[in-house]
């Protein structure tokens, strides 16, 4: 949406719904799709403190895959804001929890952005094991692209 006023708007009321539904799921889901609504906005801080509340929720309920989903998202934005410290954290968290509900998915997507982030902080080496843990699990998926993208950014940490 190039919108993100509109969608926004659009979202606080899915959200209104959902809480006078006692939709705790709905309820965090919108949440989560409100806040990365406001980081397109620019509006990062509001938006981990929507997260959080979504995370809070994940929890409470149970929702692992949601939960690993949220605290992947945290990391992103604390990335965007340049806090690393608790990039890492968050995204570490997201990784563990993806681990422990067997989604490799999940956590070849959390290795590939932790990887970046190490080298994005000067840590090639670290950042090479974090992708290459990636792409041995997207090649277990059969995830031919996400292979070949995830190539391209190995062989860009080499040159460096």
């Amino acid at each position: 949406n190039n919108e993100p006023g509109k969608a926004i708007e659009w979202l606080e009321r899915a959200l209104k719904i959902h809480q006078e539904l006692s939709d705790k799921k709905g309820e965090a889901n919108q949440l989560s799709n409100l806040a990365m609504a406001y980081r397109k906005k620019g509006k990062g801080g509001g938006a981990i403190k929507l997260l959080k509340q979504s995370l809070q929720i994940q929890k409470e309920i149970g929702y692992k895959l949601g939960e690993a989903g949220v605290l992947g998202n945290i990391g992103i934005l604390y990335m965007d804001k340049g806090d690393h410290k608790n990039a890492f954290k968050y995204l570490e968290e997201a990784l563990k929890t993806q681990e422990s509900i067997g989604d490799k998915h999940g956590q070849a997507v959390q290795n590939s952005i932790i990887g970046f982030l190490y080298q994005k902080t000067g840590d090639n080496e670290k950042g090479l094991k974090y992708m290459k843990q990636a792409k041995r699990l997207f090649e277990e998926l059969g995830a031919k692209k996400d292979v070949q993208d995830i190539e391209k950014l190995i062989t860009s940490f080499e040159k460096h």
